[in-house]
Formats: structure tokens, sequence, C-alpha cells
């Protein structure tokens, strides 16, 4: 028996339309032809994870160690992988001494992965010109623009805007290859003449970006590196981020060696970097009780009695985790806590002027800086490359010490709620003492705090110990580009975020089941997702497909507009699930979410 959705009367042939974030909304028959993507590596199951959730709630130490084991594939991945990237490097230099730039492109995660890069590069190697652009551009670094990916035209707009030329190089970023920005992006570069390359993790890949390797004028080159199914079914700020890091960190460290030999690159060869980072991940595994620590305490803010975790509105002063770093942590920090808003369906960031919205469950501060212009630099690794951004951009406060209304002094430190701190320390260099007086201060509010340190040099904890309810120190030895650090930190923050919101009851098993259907990528693992879960209850009914996808798209809508009067609801999928089996409209089917505290298991 076919189920039919639940939904308004939008037709199913409606035009195209296009929502204010650039998300595509296609008629049903374009989407499934343009957007069925569950044959890519990137959205398949991963066995060995399978069981996540049920392991993490019974013991978070198992939890862990079962994200964690994956990230080997990674290093197994790079060591693989980086004798092709070795002939790449050697054209970059040749093509850079010519006066060509480096460009990284990418949406999302890939985005964020690409301006990280740029940013280590020209920290050690400024003349050699090296720029990270992302899909929405600078601000979505804070927000997550997340439908910018549909948009072929926005690529080919950013790609007209940087002025391409024969001498650059340009890399797409693509976990899953079918970022329809980076199509339209790349066709652009590719008729400027420039060297375009793709790195991406799929074997299968949508028409779109094989097209871009058939041209016959200029075709871009392919970097494939399949390592399999991401540890959280299509989570590709996981694995998919950290390759991408890794090899592309490593072909531009082989550049710069080209470029500019003066520089000493001791101790980046494939055999050290993977060394350096398979004792990173040893070390992360023997900091488990200090890691699970803070769970628990993010677990405790987000599921407290006062918590306005899942609160129609922020009716109470509890329920928030702030992130406090120094600036050589900001850029992690920061896209932690951007990426598990999307993730999750968590509240994003707000602008100075949005208070109506509700305050971020995460939300990130650099404590060095006075001046925010300066936090963003940091945090950016340059100024806006177009100088009418920082219109956009200043409207988030970055820096811990400016005041506003989405300032760190005004965001609740009181009783349920914490603070993270992350110092990054190399060779000499000492403990923050702003960010060390910034906790104490929450702790005189009765707030909850934790620190964590990487540091190559040994550090007493002692002094730590009594100032923090949580502490976690790691000596590791970082390479020249920091890409040991940036990785272990990364690392860390993603077990933790990705632990408390499993333990929240946002995954289930090794799916997200509280996703943000903020693009095509985003529906069609929805969709496919509730098939799988209704398939479960009702294996002898199938649903309507297009109606289904009519659901989604009026569903995720109305809750952008939920959002907007600052108001909250549960993610598209239990709403869209909760409406099928108990056959109601989307605002009972939110009544029904918050008696059953989410737990769909229980509809």
């Amino acid at each position: 028996m076919a189920i039919t959705c639940a939904t308004s009367s939008t037709s199913n042939e409606s035009i195209l339309r296009i929502d204010e974030d650039f998300s595509v909304h296609l008629p049903y028959p374009e989407f499934k032809e343009k957007f069925t993507l569950g044959s890519t590596s990137t959205e398949q199951d991963n066995p060995r994870t399978s069981n996540l959730s049920m392991v993490m709630s019974e013991n978070i130490h198992d939890g862990l160690s079962l994200l964690l084991e994956e990230e080997r594939g990674v290093i197994q991945g790079f060591k693989e992988f980086a004798p092709q990237l070795e002939s790449v490097a050697l054209a970059l230099a040749e093509r850079a001494r010519h006066g060509g730039r480096i460009i990284f492109i990418g949406v999302g995660s890939s985005g964020r992965a690409g301006l990280d890069l740029a940013a280590k590069v020209n920290r050690v190697c400024p003349h050699l010109k090296c720029l990270g652009m992302m899909g929405g551009g600078d601000c979505a670094l804070i927000q997550a623009r997340e439908g910018f990916e549909d948009s072929p035209e926005q690529g080919k707009m950013a790609a007209e805007r940087l002025s391409l030329k024969p001498n650059d190089s340009v890399f797409l970023i693509s976990a899953s290859g079918s970022a329809s920005f980076n199509a339209g992006f790349g066709h652009e570069a590719a008729n400027a003449g420039a060297k375009t390359y793709c790195f991406y993790n799929s074997l299968d890949i949508p028409e779109r970006t094989n097209s871009l390797f058939t041209r016959t004028n200029n075709p871009v080159v392919p970097l494939l590196k399949d390592i399999g199914p991401q540890a959280i079914l299509g989570s590709t700020r996981l694995q998919g981020y950290s390759l991408a890091r890794i090899c592309l960190g490593y072909m531009l460290g082989q550049t710069i060696h080209h470029f500019a030999p003066e520089i000493d690159l001791k101790g980046f060869s494939v055999e050290q970097l993977s060394e350096k980072l398979s004792s990173a991940l040893n070390k992360i595994r023997a900091a488990f009780p200090q890691i699970a620590q803070i769970i628990e305490e993010e677990h405790r803010v987000f599921s407290g009695p006062e918590s306005n975790f899942r609160r129609a509105r922020d009716t109470t002063q509890a329920g928030y985790v702030s992130l406090l770093g120094t600036v050589k942590s900001t850029r992690e920090l920061i896209i932690d806590s951007v990426e598990t808003s999307p993730t999750f369906f968590l509240n994003p960031r707000k602008r100075e002027h949005e208070v109506q919205k509700r305050r971020a469950e995460y939300q990130a501060y650099v404590v060095d800086e006075l001046d925010n212009t300066k936090a963003w630099q940091y945090s950016l690794g340059r100024d806006p490359y177009f100088p009418e951004d920082w219109e956009e951009i200043k409207q988030f406060v970055l820096s811990s010490k400016v005041d506003g209304n989405e300032s760190f002094a005004k965001r609740p430190h009181e009783a349920g709620n914490f603070v993270l701190a992350v110092d990054v320390l190399h060779r000499g260099e000492s403990a923050s003492t702003q960010l060390q007086a910034s906790l104490a201060e929450v702790n005189q509010k009765n707030g909850r705090t934790a620190l964590m340190v990487i540091t190559e040099d040994p550090l007493d904890t002692k002094e730590f110990e009594t100032l923090f309810h949580a502490v976690s120190v790691i000596q590791q030895e970082d390479d020249i580009l920091g890409l040991t650090f940036s990785q272990l930190l990364k690392w860390k923050l993603n077990l933790i975020s990705n632990a408390t919101m499993i333990l929240m009851r946002k995954v289930s098993g090794n799916r997200m089941i509280d996703l943000r259907t903020s693009n095509n990528k985003l529906i069609d693992r929805c969709m496919r997702l509730l098939h799988e879960q209704w398939s479960i209850r009702h294996p002898d009914e199938k649903l309507d497909e297009p109606a289904l996808y009519r659901t989604i798209l009026d569903v995720y809508n109305q809750q952008k507009k939920y959002q907007d009067r600052g108001e909250y609801s549960p993610g598209t999928l239990k709403i869209v699930y909760t409406m099928l089996e108990k056959k109601c409209s989307m605002e009972e089917a939110i009544i029904i979410l918050r008696d059953k505290d989410e737990n769909i298991d229980q509809i």
C-alpha cells in the first residue's frame, strides 16, 4: 500500500524556487534525476559504526573508540594517495613562479578546509599566493550557507569575481563530488584557462561533476581518493574533512619546498607526517577519561531541568556551551561550533541585530584580541578578500572583549551553562593568562568550565586542576604548517560535539535523524532515512516519493519561519516521520515530539 504524506497543495510540477539562502527547490522529477546521491561513498552505511548511538549511551569510552578508529583510515588513505600529489606540487610551484595563485574552492566543510589550508600557507610562505574561498563568501565561515551548494550559477559568478588567469591553479573540494556550486565554478575556471583540479572521495559521482573531467577544452583533473563511508552517515565534516586537509596540506608543503627551497620543511615527509598524526590519535585515546568528562558536562547542561535546549523559546538563562580560544585555535573552535548546527539542527549563530531569534547552543569566541576586526582577520587568516564583505562580516561578534548583543559577556555563564577553553602552545610558549582569567570569571558565576591544551613542551597541570572542572592536556610535536595540531584539535572537538549530540538522541545508530534539510543533498539523505525508518515499522507499506519530497520542502520552509520568530522546532526528519506515523499536521507533530522528548522510537 502506498502511503501519502500529509502536505500542502503545492504542485508536484511547481516552478523552480530559490529561497533566501539560495537553496534550489526543483520540481520532483528534476530533483530525482539530479540529486539521488545514495550511491556515493560518503552516503553509504558504515557497518563498523552501525550501533554507534547504542554503544555511546552505554559507555562513552567505547563510543569514542568507534568514532576515533575511523580516523586511522584517513591516515592510511593519505599514505596511499600522497605520491600522486608530488607531481601536482611541482606544477603548482612552476605556475606560482609565473605569478599564478593557488585557489581552494568548496562549500560547507570542504570550503572551510580550503580556507584553513590557505591561511596556513600564507603564515609560512606569504609570497606563495594562496587563497581559500567558500560558497556564500567569507561570512559562511561563521554561519553555514549550505544552500549555495546547489547553485552552479553562484559558482560561476564566484569564479568570474576572481578574474581567473591561465597561471592560476584551482582546487575544487567536495567529499561526495556532488556540489553544483563547484561544477559551475570549475567550468568557468577551465574556460578562463586556469589549471583546475577536483579533490573528492567517492567512486560514484553525478554527471555534473563527471562533465568537468570530460571537457574537450582544458578538462578538470580528477584527484580521487575513496576511503569509504563516514563514521556517521553522510557527515563529511569527519573523515572527508580530515582527508582533504591532510592530503592537500601535504601537497602544499611540497609546493613550498619547490617554490621556496630556503624554507626548512624538515619533518614533513609522508612517513613523518603520518607518524605525527598516528601519535596524535593514540594520545587522544589516552585522554578519553578527560574528554568523557567534558562530554558529560555538555550533556548535563543541555539536558538539565532549566535548559532551553528543546524549549519553544529562550525562557531561562541555562543550556548553553561557549567555546573560548586563543588566536591559534580560533578556526577550529569556530568551525566545530558552526558545523554542529546544520549537522544536528541546532540554532545557528545570530547576527548582532537578530535579537528576536533564539540563542545558539554552541558559540565560539577569540580571547586574545580586543578588536573584532583583528579577531576576524585571525579567523580567516587574512582580510576579507573583497573589502565590501566587511559590512556583512562585522555583524558577527568574534572577539570575547567586544560588547554587543551576542558578546561573550552577555552570553549566559551562570549555573546550568558550560565554557570550554582551548589553548595551543608551541615551543617556549606560556599558557594564556587571559584565557584563565576569563574562565575564573565564569567560575565566580557558578558556571562549569573545562580547559583543553595542546602543547609541544611538558606542562604541569596541577595549577589548572584547581581552577577548572575538567582539564585535558596533550603533548605532541607539531609540523611546520601546523597540520598536526589543527587535526588533533579538530578530532577532539568533533569527538566532544558528536558524542554530546548522540547522547541528546540526535543520532540513531550511525544516522543523523535531526538534520537540517538546507540543500538538495540533505533533502535526498532525509528521504532515504525516512524510507528506512518507515520500513522498520511498516515493511509492507511504501511511501509516496513525490509527496514525501513536497512535505519535506514545506516543513523546512515552515521551520525557517519558526526560527525567524525565535521559536524552536525539532529537525525536519523527526517532524515528517511523526506526521506520517500519526497522520497529523506539522503543528500537531511538534507537540507530540515535545511530549515524547523527541524520541521517535516512542512515536
